[in-house]
Formats: structure tokens, sequence, C-alpha cells
């Protein structure tokens, strides 16, 4: 599979560009990242040290508190120490060249999955990814050169798991002036975790004997919930909505359901967690305005292997380095191993790292 050259220089600079050069732009948890960092430079940078990151960032503002600023939470999980040019380069000074390195850098396995909802143009809830690659500059007063690749991450469950039976019996006896009676449902789910565009079916058990009002049809809903961890706010997406009918009192009725292919995925962040679950409204005939309870059941969305295909990446181009210049590749041999705990440099930068990363430039450049 030939290698998918994605390029994105977000802070422009004479010196040059850094970019990434990719298999692939998704990945699931404990999977590791193969590729090359491009080094194009058209001056003399005094740098060493080449640093990738794994950053991700979560946002959140919620439509229920517009009075309140939104959240935003760096999560800067991993930094890798991928060259140090100081060990082949005098005095810290690289020349100008188009260089090649290539790293590997393994995800961890408890990050959330990446998810962008928008309930309106201000407000959203989103967990994103980036790679970033830098080259430290000598000065510390010198922003350092940097190349960006958003990035999808999911977290991969398994999809195979124990049918799931839920059970509700409701008597609204108390509202003597309706005089409704009782009724059952019982929903049966082959399993509680689904991927997007899957083709499942339920079983509804239902019993409307003893109800004195006629109900014929069974409301089904998918509904996701955006719930605030802070403050018990949520709101509620509506997935998808069908009807089952129904021409007895008492029966059995299964049901074709097609979870769409842009359903997003549970997650859980810092600031708020994504869950669904299904739920049955019994319809009465008349479309009273009184609406009986329903019977709601917990489920799990999970991306499938196949799941990356129905996703577009947005990316920004860089222009190409000329095809007859020949890219030099670093490689770190015997004598150049990078010694990531004892570089001073390397050091300083992890502590300060967070003041590289400019988020709003980020968003700006990958705004769907």
């Amino acid at each position: 599979m030939p290698s998918q050259i994605n390029y994105l220089d977000t802070r422009k600079s004479s010196n040059g560009s850094i970019y990434f050069e990719l298999k692939n732009l998704t990945y699931f948890c404990g999977q590791s990242i193969t590729g090359n960092i491009i080094i194009d430079l058209k001056e003399q940078y005094e740098g060493n040290l080449v640093v990738l990151c794994l950053e991700g960032i979560e946002e959140l503002s919620h439509p229920s508190s517009k009075n309140q600023s939104g959240s935003v939470n760096r999560i800067v999980k991993t930094t890798k120490l991928i060259y140090d040019f100081s060990q082949c380069q005098p005095h810290n000074v690289i020349e100008p060249d188009t260089m090649k390195v290539s790293f590997e850098m393994e995800i961890p396995n408890d990050l959330s999955s990446q998810v962008n909802i928008f309930y309106d143009y201000e407000n959203c809830f989103r967990i994103n990814y980036y790679l970033c690659a830098y080259i430290i500059p000598r000065n510390p007063n010198q922003k350092p050169l940097q190349g960006i690749q958003r990035i999808l991450i999911f977290q991969e469950k398994s999809i195979a798991d124990a049918p799931i039976y839920k059970n509700l019996k409701y008597s609204p006896r108390y509202m003597l002036f309706l005089g409704l009676g009782s009724y059952s449902l019982k929903l049966y789910l082959k399993k509680s975790n689904f991927y997007p565009g899957e083709n499942t079916m339920i079983t509804i058990d239902y019993d409307f004997s003893q109800l004195e009002k006629e109900v014929n049809q069974i409301k089904i809903d998918m509904i996701g919930v955006i719930s605030n961890n802070s403050n018990q706010q949520h709101t509620e997406l509506n997935i998808l909505s069908t009807e089952c009918e129904i021409s007895q009192i008492k029966g059995i009725e299964k049901k074709q359901i097609f979870i769409p292919v842009t359903c997003p995925l549970s997650t859980q962040g810092q600031f708020a967690k994504l869950q669904f679950f299904f739920q049955l409204t019994p319809i009465l005939k008349n479309k009273t305005s009184y609406k009986l309870k329903s019977l709601n059941q917990d489920i799990n969305i999970y991306p499938n292997q196949n799941y990356y295909q129905n996703i577009h990446m947005p990316q920004i181009k860089h222009p190409k380095p000329q095809s007859h210049k020949q890219i030099t590749e670093l490689t770190s041999s015997s004598s150049l191993l990078i010694d990531q705990k004892n570089n001073k440099d390397f050091q300083k930068f992890s502590d300060l790292q967070q003041e590289y990363l400019n988020y709003y430039e980020i968003e700006k450049n990958f705004s769907t």
C-alpha cells in the first residue's frame, strides 16, 4: 500500500516546514503509529532535537449553559525524542536540506474515542488527536519549527457479547380519570455493543390486554445522551426513529434496525461522556395527549475494523519538495543513540511543550 503523504504547516516560517508521511490516519488504542517526519529547511536553523508528540484536545461548550465559557482540556499523552542533530551537526546549526527520519510511537490503551458533535455554531463536544513534530531551537525565546497532522484514534471494544433482556411493567391506575389500566413491554437484543452501519434485529414482546386504550404502534428511538460530568446537565441526540405497527393486543414483533453510518461512538472524556439507549414507546391509536411510559435499554456504539472507511479526514496540502531533490535519510546508528532521560534540552521541552501547541490555530486549519 503506497504511503499517504499529508502536509500541514500551521506556523509559517521562512526557515522551512515539517510534515508527515503516514500510511493511514486512523488508529485504535494500543496500536503503533509508524511513518516518516519530513523536514524541509530553506535556511540554516539553530536547533538540535527532533521531538514527536501525540496530543489530544477535549472541548465542551454546552447549549444549556450559554452564559458560561466553554472548557478546553489539553491531553498530553506521549512525547518521544526522535533525533538529535547535535551529534552530527557542528555548533548545533542545521544546514538547509530536505531530510527524512522514521519513527514509531505506541498509542496508549486508555484514550477516549475521537468525537465531533456540534449542537449549533457555538456549542460542541469534541475530542481530537494530533501528531506534532518539533525542532527545538537553541534560542529559548524562539518558537520551535513545527508540523502538525490530525489523526483519528478510537477505543476498540469486542462487538460480540451476551444477549440482554429488558422488562417494563407499568400500571398507571392512579390516573383514574383516564382509566388506562396496565401494560407490559419486553425488549430482547442479541447483544449490547453495536457499530455504525450495522443491521440488527430487535424483538419486542408486548401485552396491552389490560390496557383500556388501544395501542396501534410502538415507536422505536435510538437516542444519544451527552452528559456534563460537572453539573449533570445533558443533551439528547436523536440518532434514529422508526415505528413498529401492531395488529394484536398481545404478541411478539421483530424489527430490523439499521444504525446510521454517521452515528458517533460511545466515549468518556474528562468533561463529558456520550452514551446511547434504545427507547420503546407505545402510541395510543387516537393520539391522545397522554404519553405512555417508555422502556429504555442502554447500548454501546464502538467502531469495527471498517469504520475508518466512512470517515473523511480534512487535510491541508503543502507543496511537495522538488522531485529531483534527493531526500537525506536520518538514521540513529549505534554512535547516535538518543538518551531521552538524560537530555536536558528534551526535559526542558517536556516542561514547556504545552506552550507550543496553539489549539485555536489547529482548529482553524482543520475545521470541517
